[in-house]
């Protein structure tokens, strides 16, 4: 038996089902099929391989507000490695084609803590690399909220 090893990478991007808030619902085949092109498109610029991408359904509720939605992460796959700063770029990318694709409000992404900023923390002065981050992507003409005035206050359902 062969081990091989990649060196650690692995990230997460959040997305609901609903364009906006109370839009249109896209299925999982469709999230596929488009995860799918985005690779397609994007396989000559990280190594001519494919970056293997996993989906999990999953459900958001804040207050009386759900929607369904799904966790979409990659790993640095040892089978074809690559360096931890190719995949970052590709999770932003495909995060970016999401949020355009789907008319996302906002996805975010769970980042490793090694690709955040260096600097100090002003909160408590540690140096903001030694975190696990939350990285959130935000469409230009993104609703203010689902929720009416104050964003913690529960809001109904339809």
């Amino acid at each position: 038996m062969k081990e091989v090893y990649a060196p650690y990478f692995e990230a997460k991007l959040y997305i609901g089902s609903n364009t906006h808030y109370n839009g249109e619902v896209f299925s999982e085949h469709d999230l596929i099929r488009a995860i799918s092109a985005f690779q397609e498109e994007n396989t000559s610029k990280i190594n001519d391989a494919l970056v293997p991408v996993r989906i999990t359904p999953t459900r958001y509720v804040c207050g009386d507000y759900a929607e369904s939605g799904w966790e979409v992460a990659i790993i640095n796959y040892p089978r074809s490695p690559r360096d931890p700063s190719e995949l970052y770029e590709f999770i932003k990318n495909l995060t970016t084609h999401l949020l355009e694709k789907f008319k996302q409000n906002r996805i975010s992404i769970v980042i490793p803590p090694y690709y955040l900023d260096e600097k100090p923390d002003p909160r408590d002065g540690l140096p903001c690399i030694e975190r696990t981050s939350i990285l959130m992507f935000q469409a230009d003409d993104a609703e203010e909220s689902h929720m009416e005035d104050n964003p913690l206050k529960p809001h109904k359902v339809n």
